[in-house]
């Protein structure tokens, strides 16, 4: 996580993507890192970014159960009716 925040602090983008399809922000959520969300989110990122199979963000928080990462999200203007490639949302994604 420090070398995320290195790189922002150094003028990184914030919405570049990982070897693996990643966007930093989802990177954030997957590790529940709260405070490294908000700090992207504060930066600009886009919330509604995805990685190359249509997951965004939300998707990932609501998968993983992060109640505090959906509500950041959400407040933060990400679209709750985002669905994947797979027409999951991240209400269905909570669910199962």
């Amino acid at each position: 996580m420090e070398t995320i925040q290195q790189l922002l602090d150094n003028g990184i983008p914030v919405d570049p993507q990982t070897s693996e399809g990643l966007i930093a922000l989802m990177y954030t959520v997957y590790q529940g890192s709260i405070e490294k969300a908000q700090d992207l989110v504060d930066r600009g990122v886009d919330v509604n970014g995805s990685d190359p199979f249509g997951r965004i963000p939300l998707l990932l928080a609501a998968g993983e159960g992060d109640l505090a990462a959906v509500r950041l999200l959400v407040e933060a203007g990400t679209d709750p009716t985002a669905e994947n490639e797979s027409g999951k949302t991240a209400l269905s994604t909570g669910i199962t």
